[in-house]
């Protein structure tokens, strides 16, 4: 075993028989099969590691029969990433003796990684020899869809920044306006800006206000979206043009929203300005740019062609300038570049797109006809710019299908899904999220997370809202009551991040976890309890002292803060395995549980700590005249006759008390001072009690 992998305190492995338990009753036969039956993975080890037991269930995970395993080292089985955390989470297990949770992954049967979630605590048999027993069922397929999640989210964040293309939504029903982090870019507004849609058509030059203005009324009146390009100034003062592309969605005919895109063209007007009718301007200009320009007159004679064009045509200029698009690709269906270039001269721009092939490769172009006016205002032809936006396309359409697929992906998973803005209003939200809050989505998108949650559920979740939105990716849980008993959600917080590192808001992730926390009680309570008599055991009887220590359950004005505990031995207990058995000892420790039971209140701690060995702790208590009265009704419970069958033994009890009436001695102390009090009552001739004084 190598030296890092090993946990202080690691003590030689015992011998097993062939995989089981320590041989050493017919309860710990019970117990073997009730383990081996189990789904969950069970294993024993040493505290270095060395296995000395194992489930079937552990076993057939890795592969292994039960006998393969033992003697095996349980950090051969656990990743190599993860091998260093595991061993100082068991260092602290086998430390300090409580229970520890974790996930990490392990390497099953066949190969690859699997994550796997653990309980680790410490078992101590009659012989008070420790061992470390741990829990765990797989989580692979939630650790696997969470993952995906982010990075489908990441992926689309990117795929924007690079098309360069914004979006924006408008909910005309509540008036809120939206934009994407690259629409906030391209505007160059500050972080905590909230756009409204008289404050986006304000960033228009005053020319262009009435355009877009009257491009909005017509969209709603009508339900037709628009295309249009417009001068536009940003928030820092720079004149820019934009793309602003629009769509109307309707409910019952009505408008309710309009969305789109929004892109900066600045580069492609100013390209499409600098052409003119001075042929060595534009060969200096227009020839070194990677963008088809020419000039048609009204015959659609090309009088202008740049050296881009030129190399669709595969031409030389003279051959190409004076002649029409048909007569150079005679053959060629441009039926639809005709009707557009009709539209051009009859003194409409013209925008759009269509995919040609270029040396064998199908390519999309998005085109540009301008009217060419005179001083008179006829039109003498238009000039015409061509961009290859194949890629830009595919990136376009990557973002669709991304937005699809994370829209698929949050439909799918069984949590819900929202997207919060840095002004804590909601951005996206998922079906699921819609029916945790019996809202349709149309009245929670662009509303406060405190007006969708209610004040109290707000306040509740404020903490680590804030600490979300400084950036921070935080994990909580939430509990509920329920008709159908406690309701658990996990929630985790994802900050978003623009491409200047400030945060864009956060991505709320919320499970039920319900089944797995009662699965976790159920994990927990066998862990801390005696599987003979169904009594705490030490390590359960331990935490529970501990948490009645922090809690300060004992602190009571009125004088009733006392805590005692009583440590219990059976006298004469080892004859009876003798005489009769290890079954007949079990019995009779089963029925001494039961008479504790019925002797201390419901609000006390009684645990068997190991072998014939009792305590029971009384909290709330006046005085120790109370406990005195619990330790003469256990010696009473020990030396009533105990019944094997037909036949019947006495056994006996003695008892140690010990008692504080204030929190200046711990339960450690008090359980110290029982168990030296128990010794002299064993060595005073058993059968009695000894407590408080000489």
């Amino acid at each position: 075993m190598p030296a890092d992998r090993s946990i202080p305190g690691a003590q030689s492995p015992r011998t097993l028989p062939d995989g089981g338990l320590p041989a050493a009753s017919g309860s710990d036969e019970r117990y073997r099969v009730f383990v081996d039956a189990l789904s969950d993975m069970v294993s024993l080890a040493e505290a270095d590691g060395t296995l000395v037991y194992v489930n079937r269930a552990y076993a057939s995970y890795f592969g292994k029969s039960p006998a393969e395993l033992v003697g095996a080292s349980l950090y051969d089985l656990v990743l190599a990433e993860d091998r260093a955390a595991v061993a100082r989470l068991l260092s602290q297990v086998v430390a300090s003796g409580t229970c520890q949770t974790s996930e990490n992954r392990m390497v099953p049967g066949g190969g690859g990684e699997r994550w796997v979630a653990w309980t680790n605590d410490l078992q101590v048999d009659a012989q008070q020899h420790h061992l470390l027993r741990s829990v765990g069922r797989d989580i692979t397929w939630h650790k696997q869809t969470e993952l995906a999640l982010h990075a489908s989210q990441a992926f689309l964040e990117r795929t924007g920044r690079v098309a360069g293309v914004g979006g924006w939504e408008l909910d005309l029903t509540r008036g809120t306006l939206t934009w994407s982090a690259e629409t906030r870019r391209i505007h160059e507004v500050a972080a905590d800006f909230e756009p409204t849609l008289d404050a986006a058509i304000g960033f228009y030059t005053p020319a262009a206000r009435p355009l877009i203005e009257a491009a909005v009324q017509h969209a709603i009146a009508t339900g037709e979206g628009w295309d249009i390009e417009l001068p536009l100034q940003t928030a820092r003062g720079r004149a820019i043009w934009v793309r602003a592309v629009g769509e109307v969605e309707l409910e019952a005919g009505r408008a309710v929203k309009l969305l789109g895109a929004f892109q900066d063209i600045t580069e492609r007007r100013r390209l499409e300005e600098q052409v003119s009718d001075s042929e060595r301007f534009s060969r200096l200009v227009a020839d070194n740019v990677p963008i088809r320009i020419a000039y048609l007159d009204r015959e659609r004679r090309y009088r202008f062609v740049n050296a881009e064009l030129l190399r669709r045509f595969g031409l030389e200029r003279d051959e190409v300038l004076g002649h029409t698009r048909a007569e150079l690709l005679p053959g060629v269906d441009d039926s639809a570049l005709a009707t557009r270039a009709e539209a051009a001269l009859a003194g409409q721009t013209q925008q759009f797109e269509f995919e040609e092939l270029v040396e064998g490769r199908l390519r999309r172009f998005e085109n540009r006809l301008v009217p060419d006016r005179a001083a008179s205002g006829e039109v003498r032809g238009f000039f015409l710019t061509g961009v290859d936006i194949t890629d830009r396309h595919a990136a376009e359409q990557a973002v669709a299908r991304q937005t699809a697929t994370l829209r698929s992906v949050t439909e799918a998973i069984p949590a819900t899904v929202a997207v919060v803005d840095p002004d804590g209003c909601y951005r996206f939200v998922n079906g699921a999220f819609e029916r945790w809050c019996h809202v349709p989505r149309q009245q929670i998108i662009g509303r406060k997370a405190s007006e969708v949650l209610g004040p109290w559920e707000y306040e509740r979740r404020r903490p680590w809202i804030e600490r979300a939105l400084a950036g921070e990716a935080v994990t909580y849980t939430l509990d509920y009551p329920s008709d159908k008993g406690e309701l658990h959600l996990a929630i985790n917080y994802v900050p978003l991040h623009r491409a200047d590192g400030t945060v864009d808001g956060f991505v709320a992730v919320t499970q039920d976890i319900s089944e797995q926390k009662r699965e976790e009680g159920r994990l927990l309570q066998l862990a801390q309890r005696d599987p003979l008599t169904g009594l705490l055991n030490r390590a359960g009887f331990e935490q529970r002292l501990d948490a009645i220590s922090h809690a300060g359950l004992n602190a009571d004005p009125l004088g009733t803060n006392g805590l005692a505990v009583l440590y219990i031995d059976l006298d004469n207990f080892k004859p009876v395995n003798d005489h009769h058995g290890h079954p007949a000892g079990d019995l009779v420790l089963e029925q001494f549980a039961r008479r504790l039971g019925k002797v201390a209140r419901g609000s006390d701690l009684v645990a068997r700590l190991g072998g014939d060995e009792f305590a029971i702790a009384l909290t709330g208590l006046r005085d120790v005249a109370a406990a005195y009265a619990v330790a003469d009704k256990v010696l009473a419970a020990g030396n009533s006759p105990f019944h094997l069958g037909q036949a019947s033994v006495k056994v006996g009890a003695s008892v140690g008390v010990a008692f504080a009436s204030d929190t200046s001695t711990t339960w450690r102390e008090l359980l110290a001072q029982a168990d030296t009090r128990l010794l002299v009552a064993k060595w005073g001739g058993k059968g009695r009690l000894v407590g408080e004084g000489p």
